[in-house]
């Protein structure tokens, strides 16, 4: 029993989950696409120079050399399918939007080997003196939508969107800035579908 006990008190203090709970934060690369678009009408694309970002209490754009990746790999990826990048004033035919969600997760881990319940009596007897251990780790998430500013709906104001990436655990752990950017080669590898 001491050694059970010590066993999942130690495994309690590690700063990310188990393995069997880090299943799901784990590196995806996930892709969606219209199977009624035809990308080959497209001829020009667009991309901003700044990320949006949500965290778990701000807001707003950032730029910086780590954004300047992202964004110069999703132009790398759609010259190279013989699209032409424009300027976002010149009316391209494509446009991306860029979001980064972070989150910060806090868990609570206590273990109490000599806990009883006893709803009958209508209170728990239990040690108090038994810690809690905190764990706290950052998560985050990319999402690039591509937009469709050639066949825009202005009756019912929509932009279509024939193509979308989500890539999960950008900060768990250990993905680098290269993980993220073969994540966006992945997703444009899993979409044949683009190109001229």
């Amino acid at each position: 029993m001491m050694i059970l006990a010590g066993s999942l008190i130690v495994s309690s203090c590690t700063k990310y989950p188990s393995e069997t709970e880090r299943l799901d934060e784990d590196l995806v690369v996930y892709t969606q696409y219209d199977v009624n678009a035809d990308f080959s009408q497209y001829n020009t694309f667009a991309v901003p120079d700044s990320i949006r970002y949500y965290t778990d209490n701000d807001s707003g754009f950032v730029k910086n050399s780590n954004t300047s990746l992202i964004v110069n790999q999703i132009i790398q990826n759609m010259t190279s399918r013989g699209y032409t990048q424009v300027d976002t004033d010149e009316n391209p035919d494509l446009g991306f939007n860029i979001t980064l969600f972070q989150n910060t997760n806090v868990t609570v881990y206590y273990y109490d080997p000599y806990y009883w319940y006893y709803p009958w009596y209508g209170y728990d007897y239990y040690y108090p003196y038994y810690p809690y251990y905190v764990s706290v780790y950052e998560t985050g998430s990319i999402v690039i939508d591509m937009a469709d500013f050639k066949n825009i709906n202005i009756a019912e104001e929509k932009i279509p969107v024939p193509w979308n990436i989500f890539i999960r655990a950008l900060l768990t752990d250990t993905p680098t800035m290269s993980d993220i950017t073969g994540s966006i080669d992945q997703a444009f590898e899993q979409t044949p579908e683009i190109h001229k």
